[in-house]
């Protein structure tokens, strides 16, 4: 559903990303992982089709992004900070509204809207205005928004931001029963914690390069000398040997100086 190959963004004389490599099949779920500045929303948005990958090959959907993009965009949906416009529109009027611009035909769109009202969990709030709205019921209405066009693939970048535990563990739950339906996941998160058990495999990603990929056996093969039992381990593992190398090269230098 998703296959990148050798995948490269550059804009002027700058690499942004190099050598992104990986697969996700259709109903599975993978991660982007890494700290702030690896590259990961930067990797979503070329997906989105909203920036043009420079190299390498992307499918997905079946579709190939570099020439086949407006198709691509119909089959995804990207979930990242709630943007609300029209604050005075009510959450039913408003998704209407969303499933109109993105194709949706006039008579699907009442029981698309539906669908996406009860596995938010938003139908009780159907006539409320969108300024009404609390932080965690405005994130579930951004999920909503994306799925009020059924996109058979979810780009959900960094998707628990901002929620406190309750609204975390709620919003993950819709992911596994999302994933359940046969959607295709793909999570950008610097903090994999919330999403073990949902995550089937994930690239690992730092300063644009691809540092490892693969299920969590490969991972463990790629860190041989720890004990990796969850995806937190392995990017707290890459976090603390880029710490030991920074740090040994700033002693290399001290000892040179």
């Amino acid at each position: 559903m998703i296959d990148l190959q050798a995948l490269s963004l550059r804009i002027g004389r700058k690499t942004l990303f190099d050598g992104i490599t990986f697969r996700v099949e259709a109903g599975q779920c993978a991660a982007a992982l890494g700290a702030n500045g690896a590259g990961k929303s930067l990797l979503m948005r070329v997906l989105a089709g909203e920036l043009r990958l420079s190299s390498g090959t992307a499918t997905v959907g079946g579709h190939d992004l570099r020439r086949q993009a407006s198709r691509v965009r119909r089959v995804v949906g990207v979930v990242g900070e709630p943007t609300l416009l029209s604050p005075r529109l009510t959450v039913a009027v408003y998704l209407e509204a969303c499933a109109s611009a993105n194709g949706v035909k006039r008579g699907e769109r009442a029981a698309i809207v539906e669908d996406a009202l009860a596995l938010t969990e938003l139908a009780d709030r159907r006539n409320a205005e969108l300024d009404t709205l609390s932080r965690g019921e405005a994130q579930r209405l951004e999920l909503a928004r994306v799925l009020a066009h059924d996109p058979s693939v979810l780009l959900l970048d960094e998707p628990l931001d901002g929620l406190d535990p309750l609204g975390q563990a709620e919003t993950v739950e819709m992911f596994r029963e999302l994933k359940a339906m046969g959607k295709t996941l793909l999570i950008a998160t610097r903090d994999p914690s919330p999403f073990e058990g949902l995550i089937d495999h994930a690239a690992l990603l730092e300063r644009g390069r691809q540092v490892a990929a693969g299920d969590l056996e490969a991972f463990r093969a790629f860190f041989p000398d720890t004990n990796v039992t969850s995806w937190r381990d392995a990017l707290l593992h890459h976090l603390a040997r880029l710490r030991d190398n920074a740090g040994g090269a700033e002693t290399a230098e001290e000892e040179t100086a």
